[in-house]
């Protein structure tokens, strides 16, 4: 019955993100009308800022991995913001980093009295609460106001509810491709079942998501083919990323004090899924040092027979 795999691959599609619908843009013909998409614009970013506190003590709590907070679309500050819970790649406290910074940014902040490091030229690392805090308070207040001005709000991306939210579902685009004579391919469009169900020989599946895939889809996407498909053949997965998130994967652990035995300590939270995870396995992989995988990014993925063959790009 191919009804189950649909669900289960419209749920790997899912993450939660907010704001819940989108800035309509308002028609101005005149003062009253100005005014009140100025009151509905500020209304909104009320909303947001409810839901950024909601995602930070949620980080806080142990209650979120980690999540995102993305550039508006139409804004010229293209920055990427991720906040990060204790343990996430290893690190012992609660951080934050700061990707495709400049030093306009970088000299703003500086000013606005916030600490943090820069150990490259476009990424900004935050360590511990007091730290993150002070980029959660920067975020908070100017966020609409000295960033992001004239735009709708920044962009919220989670693995867990929170204050305002809806669930996206990633709508991809599937083909279905028969392989002839002489090598040549046919393809045309297929349901879901057909990605999902059963193969015959000769038949190929092909799979295109677009958007800002967080890493906990691309993960689960992983592993949900290697389940389905390591009797079939295997799957490919090629990547393209996004360079707004450049250096996020940094090692930052370097950046403190190193200390192998606490790596060994990790301990997994109480019910094993507390901060967005599904299972253990996964946290697994959330708490898992980056080790030599530093500033590199995957470019392609090849599984067969549920082995990994990864390609990295630098």
């Amino acid at each position: 019955d191919p009804l189950p795999k649909k669900v289960k691959m419209l749920k790997v599609l899912a993450s939660t993100n907010g704001p819940e619908d989108e800035l309509k843009p308002p028609t101005l013909e005149g003062r009253r009308e100005l005014e009140e998409a100025t009151r509905q614009h500020e209304a909104r970013y009320a909303k947001w800022r409810e839901a950024l506190r909601d995602l930070v003590y949620a980080t806080y709590g142990g209650l979120c991995g980690c999540f995102y907070v993305l550039p508006p679309e139409g804004s010229s500050d293209a920055w990427v913001a991720m906040f990060a819970q204790k343990n996430v790649q290893g690190r012992r406290k609660v951080s934050a980093s700061v990707s495709n910074a400049n030093d306009g940014l970088c000299a703003f902040l500086k000013g606005y009295g916030l600490e943090f490091a820069r150990p490259l030229a476009s990424l900004l690392y935050f360590s511990g609460r007091e730290e993150v805090h002070g980029l959660y308070d920067f975020l908070l207040n100017e966020a609409g106001r000295t960033y992001h001005k004239q735009c709708d709000t920044p962009i919220l991306l989670a693995p867990v509810p929170f204050a305002g939210a809806s669930v996206k579902c990633f709508k991809p685009d599937y083909r279905n491709y028969r392989q002839i004579k002489r090598g040549k391919k046919t393809g045309k469009k297929t349901g879901l079942e057909g990605l999902v169900g059963s193969e015959e020989d000769g038949n190929f599946h092909h799979l295109e998501v677009c958007g800002v895939l967080p890493p906990w889809t691309v993960s689960r996407l992983a592993e949900t083919f290697r389940k389905s498909q390591q009797d079939r053949g295997g799957f490919e997965a090629s990547f393209e990323v996004d360079k707004r998130t450049k250096h996020l994967n940094l090692n930052v652990v370097l950046l403190e004090e190193e200390d192998d035995e606490y790596h060994a300590r990790l301990k997994p939270s109480v019910d094993g899924c507390g901060g967005g995870w599904w299972d253990t396995e996964e946290q697994d992989k959330w708490f898992a040092h980056p080790g030599k995988l530093d500033r590199k990014t995957v470019s392609k993925i090849k599984n067969a027979r549920g082995v990994y063959n990864i390609t990295f790009k630098q």
